[in-house]
């Protein structure tokens, strides 16, 4: 008798499909390599080349979605950017 997996049929890496994933990198590499190049700007006032930050964005892009909208709020309040010199 041949053993199912409890995984489901079809599931890839983590229990998501392939859809899920495709989904996940299209997002880093568009609105992850944005926000990835606002928070280099934002933070020591240098931007990127499109394709290293979206090499970035890539790797980056679930840290600097939220730092982006963090630092966005923080310029809101008249804080003067970049943070550092």
């Amino acid at each position: 008798m041949a053993r199912r997996s409890s995984s489901g049929s079809g599931a890839g890496l983590l229990g998501c499909n392939c859809g899920c994933l495709i989904l996940i990198l299209i997002i880093n590499l568009s609105i992850g390599s944005f926000c990835f190049n606002y928070c280099l700007g934002a933070l020591w006032g240098t931007q990127l080349s499109w394709f290293l930050a979206a090499l970035g964005g890539l790797f980056l892009g679930e840290i600097a979605i939220p730092a982006a909208v963090v630092i966005w709020l923080i310029t809101l309040s008249g804080v003067p950017t970049p943070f550092f010199h």
